[in-house]
């Protein structure tokens, strides 16, 4: 083996029987790792384990909805651009945030047997007063509220719901949408 230095560039190489340094030590201070989402999540944020047997129906219609968003269709009359896999993947984690919450709030799990289920205007509107909380609807709050909306908007564009749903969820949306101006605070606090 030879080894590289700053010095001389090269070292004679190393013989079995010379000492090796000893593994560096790990710190004491510092937390066992921890996979990045779980750093900023607590408990509660994480969504529920579903039972995939008991909601086959659900995984089918969301299966096919992977499908459709993903894939586009040049001849389609609506012109929709398919979406890159990250959008897809927010999407469905909005989603899953969403019927974990509600089920936790008091929404029977078997209620959600299909996607339609999911972007009912009441349980939207309870959805997004659970992920607002006890907080103030603001440029803090609002870009999460926002994301969820067009995830479920995006969901009932493919079920194809009546268009006074559609306006209906859409109004939700606009009440809710991020419309950044200017700097974010993190961001005019940074020195330049």
């Amino acid at each position: 083996m030879i080894k590289l230095t700053r010095k001389s560039g090269l070292d004679a190489p190393s013989s079995p029987s010379a000492p090796t340094e000893p593994p560096p030590k790990p710190r004491a201070n510092l937390p066992p790792h921890r996979h990045r989402e779980e750093r900023f999540l607590t408990v509660k944020q994480v969504a529920l384990r579903w039972q995939i047997s008991e909601r086959q129906s659900l995984l089918n219609e969301i299966e096919a909805y992977r499908t459709q968003v993903t894939t586009a269709d040049p001849l389609a009359e609506d012109e929709r651009r398919a979406i890159k896999p990250v959008t897809l993947r927010n999407y469905l984690n909005n989603l899953r945030w969403h019927l974990s919450r509600l089920v936790e709030a008091g929404v029977p799990v078997e209620h959600f047997t299909s996607l339609a289920a999911g972007v009912d205007v009441d349980l939207v509107k309870r959805s997004l007063a659970l992920r607002l909380g006890n907080k103030e609807l603001d440029d803090t709050t609002k870009p999460g509220l926002s994301a969820l909306m067009t995830a479920i908007i995006s969901v009932a564009h493919f079920l194809g719901v009546s268009d006074e749903h559609y306006r209906q969820l859409k109004r939700l949306a606009d009440k809710v949408r991020h419309r950044p101006q200017g700097m974010t605070e993190r961001n005019k606090e940074r020195p330049a």
